[in-house]
């Protein structure tokens, strides 16, 4: 079994691996840095930028603005890292954000959802903490959720279902909506758990992702609330 060294390697535009394990094993790899932008059939909102927006104590939630955004714009940059066995990627991995930290340090934010009772509108959150949403993307680039998915309103009792679809659908259920995490209200990345969203003002969206070196600076303009509420 042949031990491969730590290392920092451009393996393609778009992905390093760091780290220390045997061949067999699966290692972690990393994306450069990437943009998120929305595409959407409302003009209005059609390619706006997602960006770290604060609402609580190392969380932040994707809100959305006008970019394109800065290439040092800390708050709008995010990674995707998967794993690699045996020279293979997986489809699924986990979107993070990061943020400087004392002693030099980066703390790494991962994308999870915050569920409220009451409605099947979803809120994005980008904490610390050890929920991470399974997130991958296809051959358009857009953002898809690692899910199955059972249609409940046919259950009968005692009568075991079955899942319309096998593990692994590509989920894209991505709305922008205005969303309140108290006491913050914002124009926000929301996930609709199933049929049309409670919340009016939601509108169905994809979430494409842009490498940074491809975006074209020039002026831009942030969405309602301001920016600073934007972290970073």
């Amino acid at each position: 079994m042949k031990l491969l060294t730590t290392l920092l390697a451009a393996l393609s535009p778009t992905a390093t691996v760091l780290a220390t394990t045997s061949s067999d094993d699966p290692v972690q790899q990393q994306s450069t840095a990437v943009f998120l932008k929305i595409a959407s059939s409302n003009a209005t909102i059609d390619g706006m930028f997602l960006s770290a927006y604060h609402i609580g104590a190392a969380q932040q939630t994707l809100g959305l603005f006008y970019g394109p955004p800065q290439p040092n714009d800390t708050s709008a940059i995010f990674y995707w890292n998967t794993t690699v066995t045996d020279g293979v990627a997986a489809d699924v991995g986990v979107l993070y954000w990061t943020m400087p930290a004392a002693g030099n340090l980066t703390a790494w934010f991962s994308l999870d959802f915050a569920y409220t009772s009451g409605t099947n509108v979803v809120g994005t959150s980008v904490s610390a903490g050890s929920g991470a949403q399974g997130v991958g993307w296809d051959n358009n680039d857009r953002l898809f959720v690692d899910g199955t998915m059972v249609d409940d309103s046919n259950f009968v009792p005692e009568d075991h279902p079955v899942p319309i679809y096998p593990i692994g659908i590509r989920l894209q259920q991505w709305h922008a909506c205005w969303i309140l995490f108290a006491p913050y209200y914002y124009y926000a990345l929301a996930w609709v758990t199933a049929e049309m969203p409670h919340n009016p003002t939601c509108q169905p969206v994809s979430v494409v992702k842009v490498l940074g070196h491809s975006i074209l600076i020039v002026g831009w303009l942030p969405f309602q609330p301001d920016l600073s509420t934007r972290t970073g």
